[in-house]
């Protein structure tokens, strides 16, 4: 008679695509964590048991709960260049539209602004130096590419480099206004009552006339 023996839950992923199907599962835990309890970051532990996983296995993927959220908000840069890139590309009025693709995003992510203005205090001061430039590095390259692509929509009459150069200032812009709405309510309450509602401006619509003040100097496509 043949004899049974107990099995073991398997605590390393065996192939690549396992690999990865377990790094997106604690990538989005740790997305899910950070958007109940912002803006603190959730500890691994906790990650670990959202993500139905023991907290070694986290280790095997990150060495730092500030890389898991590197690495989620790299994802997010990630995908918001590569939108923003196929609005310039195909966009017949590309600033107007990259605008509202921008606003759009930020509404559709609401932990984006918050793990993007905590990247140089928070969450770039425990990780490698390795993890660090690899991030850096897809910033800088995807931020070119863009600045390329807008370039060649508006004709070449704003050069590559000029583009690049306000997309960083969009970035600072986007983010600067984002943390101008960082108080508490009964603060909000005391300047509107004041008549000093201009220093908590309304995010989308402030970041709308912001960012097309800042490209009015950027030409239309002919």
């Amino acid at each position: 008679m043949q004899i049974l023996r107990p099995t073991t839950e398997r605590t390393r992923a065996i192939d690549d695509s396992e690999k990865a199907a377990r790094r997106d599962t604690l990538l989005n835990a740790a997305k899910t964590l950070f958007l109940e309890q912002q803006p603190s970051l959730p500890s691994v532990q906790a990650i670990a048991s959202r993500a139905g996983l023991a907290k070694g296995t986290v280790y095997l993927y990150f060495s730092t709960k500030e890389e898991i959220f590197i690495s989620l908000l790299g994802q997010m840069y990630e995908d918001l260049l590569k939108q923003m890139n196929e609005v310039a590309e195909k966009a017949a009025d590309p600033v107007e539209e990259m605008v509202e693709s921008i606003v759009a995003y930020t509404h559709e992510n609401p932990h984006f602004l918050p793990l993007a203005s905590m990247a140089s205090t928070v969450l770039e001061q425990n990780i490698s130096d390795q993890h660090l430039m690899a991030f850096k590095a897809m910033l800088f390259s995807g931020t070119i590419r863009l600045g390329q692509s807008i370039s060649q929509t508006v004709g070449g009459q704003t050069d590559a480099e000029a583009c690049a150069v306000l997309l960083v200032h969009t970035h600072a812009h986007m983010l600067g206004l984002w943390q101008m709405q960082q108080m508490p309510p009964r603060i909000r309450e005391a300047l509107s009552r004041n008549n000093m509602g201009l220093l908590a401006p309304e995010f989308n619509q402030a970041l709308r006339t912001g960012l097309k003040a800042l490209w009015g100097g950027t030409p239309s496509p002919p």
